[in-house]
């Protein structure tokens, strides 16, 4: 072919590609069972991890966007609470999750997430020689519960409360690992 029907020839070929191209790539799916479960279990932080994941991956399936109103309509801080984990921003995760266990005080993983946040916020403030405040964290997460490492840290911040830092004050913050929200 030639000419005037060697281009409709082609234009044909190239929009049959087009669409051949277009079936070919299928709007992923994402299995929600396993964040389900988890919202069942109690971890709603959790959950909507997984559900931020599974939006990443597949932007417009609904049973996702489904999850992530229920969990929003739960508590609307769950957003901010997510980004301030993901940052490592203790100080934010631990006034966001306070705020969200005045809503619901039955909510276990709010706890966790609180204390984990706590102690880590402790941690940073004797790492950058706050020993009163990281003092007065301690003491909060010691209220809550038995935590014998918080204890431990806590007796520990007052010994320095009074004196100054020693390289021995350096080499043990600075070896206290940060404990991980599960």
């Amino acid at each position: 072919l030639e000419g005037e029907q060697a281009n409709l020839v082609n234009e044909r070929i190239q929009s049959l590609k087009k669409r051949i191209k277009a079936q070919a790539t299928p709007v992923p799916s994402f299995d929600t069972k396993a964040i389900r479960a988890t919202m069942v279990a109690g971890q709603r932080l959790k959950a909507w991890q997984m559900a931020q994941d599974g939006l990443a991956k597949a932007p417009s399936e609904p049973e996702l966007l489904a999850i992530q109103g229920e969990l929003t309509t739960y508590s609307p801080l769950y957003p901010p609470l997510s980004a301030a984990l993901r940052e490592g921003n203790w100080e934010s995760l631990r006034q966001l999750s306070g705020r969200m266990r005045q809503d619901h005080p039955d909510d276990g993983e709010l706890g966790r997430v609180w204390a984990v946040a706590t102690y880590n916020l402790a941690v940073t403030s004797l790492r950058k020689y706050q020993v009163a405040p990281a003092n007065s964290l301690l003491g909060e997460l010691i209220k809550l519960g038995d935590d014998p490492s918080a204890v431990k840290l806590q007796q520990f911040a007052r010994s320095y409360l009074s004196r100054p830092a020693d390289p021995r004050y350096d080499i043990f913050v600075n070896n206290i690992e940060l404990r991980k929200v599960e």
